[in-house]
This record gives C-alpha cells, sequence and structure tokens, in this order.
C-alpha cells in the first residue's frame, strides 16, 4: 500500500518600484489549529502579510486574509500525520529567515512528530527587504510599490505530470495591474509542491520444515520474508515473497558417543496450551543422561500443544412420546459450544435418534422385551459412544442375557468441532542479533501474542519464544 504526504519548498518575496520609499518586508506566522471547520484532525495556520511597521513581527493588522492557508493533519491506513513547525533563523535554508515544517506519520500513536517518524522537511521563507534607492532631494511621491500575490493550484497525479503522485502548484508575481488578483501576465515565478511515496505495508517473517534431502541432507528450517500487500496477515507464497534462506541442521559425527534426547514441559510463555521441549546432545561423560553441559542448542525443538476443540457430548432420555406406547430411548448429539459445563444442554442439540421398543409378540409367553445399554468401546473410535441391545427376557430374569440378544446399535460421538480462532493477534519481530551471537551476523525473531494491550507492538512481557537465526 503507497500513501502520500506533501513535501513543500517555496519561498515569498516583496519587492518596492519605489525607490524613495522604504521596502517592506514579508513575514510568516504560524499557530497551531485546533481540531474544527478548518482541520478536522488539527494541524496548523499559516499567516502572511507585510511588516507595515518594521518591528520584524507580522501583527494581526497586518495579516492579508487572501494569503491565510491551513496544513492540516490526515489519516494513511488509520494512522494520524502530524506537522512540525519550527522558526528556521537566517541561514542556509532561508537568507531571512522563515519557518521549517517537517511532516510524517504518527506511528507510535503520541499525539507528537518525533524525530524518528520525520518522513519530509519544507522550508517557508521570509521575504527579502529590497534595496534602499540613493537618498536626493525630496520630489514628488512616487507611485506605489507592487505588492507579491501568490496563488495555488492542485496538481493531478500521472506519469506524464510535473508531480507522479499529485501535489500543489505554487506561482508568484507583481499585482501590476493592482487589482488583488495574480493574473496570467503577472507571474514571473512558479513552484511544484510534490506528494512523496511512502511505503506503509507490513512486512511478514513466515517459517516451515525442511524434510531432510538435497537442500539439508539433515533437514532443518526455511525462513521466507516479503511485505502483507493485501494486509490480511499472511505471508503468502510465492506472491508476497521477496527473499528466503534455509537454516540446515548438522550432525556432527563422534565415535564412541551416544546422543541422548531429554524432554522438560513448555512454559506458558513458549506454549499457551502447554507442551514439550526437546534437548539433544551427546553424552560426553558416557553417564547415560543428558547433562546441561552437553545439550546442543541448535538441536532444541519446542513442540507446543494445538488450541482445545470443543467436547461433543451425548443425552438420553427415556420413553419419548415418538416411541408410542412401546416406549424406548431418545438419544441426543452435539457440542458443549454454548455452554461449556460437559452437559448438553437443549440450545446445543445437533441430532436427535429414537431406539423404540419393538411392538408387543404373540400373547401366551408373557416374556418381557429388553433394552441393555453398555459403552460402546472400540466400535465408536477415540470419540466413544454406547452400544444399545434389545431382545426378548425368555427366562423371566429381567436380565438381558447374550443368548437373548436380537439386536445391537451402536450410537457413536460425533467428532470434534472446528477450532474456534484464538483472541489475539499474533506478532513477530525481528532484531539485529550483531555479531557477538552469530560469527558471520544473524537476527533474533521473537514471537508472541498482542495482549497487554493489543497495540500492534510486540512488548517484552509479550514474547513467547524467541529463535536465534544465524547467517
Amino acid at each position: 500500500m503507497h500513501k502520500h504526504i506533501p513535501f513543500l519548498f517555496f519561498c515569498l518575496f516583496c519587492i518596492s518600484c519605489n525607490p524613495s520609499t522604504p521596502p517592506l518586508s514579508s513575514l510568516i506566522r504560524n499557530t497551531p489549529e485546533p481540531q474544527g471547520t478548518h482541520c478536522e484532525l488539527g494541524g496548523e495556520k499559516i499567516e502572511i502579510g507585510f511588516d507595515k511597521n518594521s518591528n520584524l513581527e507580522l501583527d494581526d493588522e497586518e495579516i492579508d486574509p487572501e494569503k491565510t492557508f491551513y496544513l492540516c493533519n490526515k489519516t494513511v491506513e488509520g494512522i494520524i500525520s502530524r506537522l512540525l513547525i519550527s522558526k528556521e533563523p537566517p541561514g542556509t535554508q532561508c537568507e531571512q529567515g522563515g519557518i521549517k515544517i517537517q511532516s510524517g506519520l504518527d506511528y507510535n500513536a503520541n499525539g507528537d512528530l518525533d524525530e524518528s517518524e520525520i518522513e519530509s522537511t519544507a522550508f517557508l521563507c521570509d521575504g527579502e527587504d529590497g534595496i534602499n534607492g540613493i537618498d536626493g532631494i525630496d520630489g514628488t511621491d512616487g507611485t506605489d510599490g507592487f505588492n507579491f500575490l501568490i496563488r495555488f493550484r492542485e496538481i493531478e497525479a500521472g506519469l506524464e505530470s510535473q508531480c507522479v503522485f499529485g501535489g500543489v502548484e505554487v506561482r508568484g508575481g507583481l499585482d501590476r495591474n493592482r487589482n488583488n488578483e495574480l493574473e496570467e501576465t503577472e507571474i514571473t515565478t512558479e513552484q511544484h509542491v510534490c506528494s512523496v511515496e511512502v511505503e506503509t505495508d507490513r512486512a511478514l517473517l513466515r517459517h516451515e520444515a525442511i524434510i531432510p534431502a538435497g537442500a539439508c541432507v539433515h533437514g532443518g528450517v526455511r525462513f521466507l520474508w516479503g511485505w502483507d500487500e493485501n494486509n490480511n496477515g499472511t505471508l503468502e507464497i510465492p506472491e508476497e515473497v521477496q527473499t528466503e534462506f534455509n537454516i540446515c541442521n548438522e550432525v556432527t559425527p563422534a565415535p564412541g558417543l551416544s546422543s541422548l534426547i531429554r524432554t522438560n514441559p513448555a512454559t506458558a510463555q513458549q506454549c499457551t496450551y502447554g507442551g514439550f521441549i526437546f534437548y539433544a546432545g551427546l553424552d560426553t561423560n558416557g553417564n547415560g543422561i543428558l547433562g546441561n553441559g552437553e545439550i546442543n542448542a541448535n538441536l532444541t525443538q519446542v513442540v507446543c500443544n494445538g488450541i482445545p476443540g470443543i467436547n461433543s457430548a451425548v443425552n438420553i432420555e427415556q420413553d419419548p412420546a415418538e416411541c408410542g406406547s412401546a416406549g424406548g430411548v431418545e438419544i441426543q448429539t452435539g457440542l458443549d459450544d454454548v455452554v461449556i459445563n460437559g452437559q448438553l444442554d437443549f440450545n446445543e442439540i445437533d441430532l436427535v435418534s429414537y431406539v423404540c421398543n419393538g411392538s408387543d409378540g404373540l400373547d401366551g409367553n408373557g416374556h418381557s422385551a429388553l433394552i441393555e445399554q453398555y459403552d460402546a468401546g472400540e466400535a465408536c473410535g477415540v470419540y466413544g459412544g454406547i452400544r444399545v441391545e434389545t431382545g426378548i427376557d425368555d427366562n423371566d430374569n429381567f436380565i438381558l442375557d447374550s443368548p437373548e440378544v436380537d439386536t445391537v446399535s451402536f450410537v457413536c460421538n460425533g467428532v470434534d468441532g472446528i477450532d474456534g480462532e484464538p483472541g489475539y493477534n499474533s506478532l513477530i519481530n525481528v532484531e539485529d542479533a550483531g555479531s557477538g551471537e552469530c560469527e558471520f551476523g544473524g537476527v533474533w525473531v521473537d514471537v508472541g501474542l498482542d495482549n497487554n494491550p493489543e497495540d500492534g507492538i510486540l512488548q517484552n512481557s509479550e514474547i513467547d519464544q524467541s529463535t536465534l537465526v544465524c547467517f
């Protein structure tokens, strides 16, 4: 995403054509402009006029209302642009002094334009004093000098335009016909105030495991970096990838030494939902235990548990109306996702099934029909369920014995539901590791959740995992 910030650089001049009249200097005054009609987000008010009383200050009565304009703060993708206006002493930029206008985006939202946020600088200079004429014999008053007028015009953006990204054209000249309007024939100077392009796309880093093969004989990790051009928070492959590099695992043979692995539970900072840290190294002292001094940091891996899913639940109601006078059971199933209490509530029911008792048999033997239910065991797999058996109680012991079972049905729990979305955005921060950590330089890649608060910045207290990547 490209944004445009105005870049200003022009000066004002005062010219007097009457050598017997002291020349008037043009002065500039800037004051903060609050949020309101002129600037929705606030800004700066710029006023211009002639120093008629020669006190080197632009007084209220000296301000030319037609030469008053506003430099307003804007927003770019939700970030407010800021202006920093200060006095510019006489010197290289402005021979007679003036004001310096610095602009940029308030990335840290502190209400000020910090030095690191300045993206362009412009100067609005006071006009030069005219040259005094040689004193002579007093005569009739000379003709009044001509006022210097300024006119602004917006420049359309385009490849054939003077400003590729648009801007403002500033024209100036003497008001020779004294009508207080700058005619085309009176224009003697022209400046273009062009916008410049600022890159605001977010940089993303992505990594993926490398299966042992030609690129990495013992496997490793591939890191991919690029700009999030579609602002979806994911580095798309290959459209948004700018560069990539591999970090390969290394295996150092050591005759006579055994390789060992040790596991420890991961901390909450490393794995939000728990997990394990796998340490590996060579048993250099031959005691069969991987000591801290034997751990190869390059082989240490953190394996985190996924986000917990939602449990399914089953509820069984006896003798539903749908089974009529014969009776039976109503089997209700669904996800325990509305009120997570380990029970299937009414508004969580997704599927209802009925297992009804058989109709009465012929009169004569007086045996009862029975229904028994048991745990389904392996028949329902990892999600569990119930086994429902029906039959006639031939021996009248009110127990459905194995020889009496006529039908067998299984009611299995549904699969786990789809995991919900995380409550916080994950952030990645990449910092230069310096020469002290890696022989040829490298970077620290910090990963964590933006939860304290959600300000889009990965604070030290939010870091869940740090990885050193050496070049």
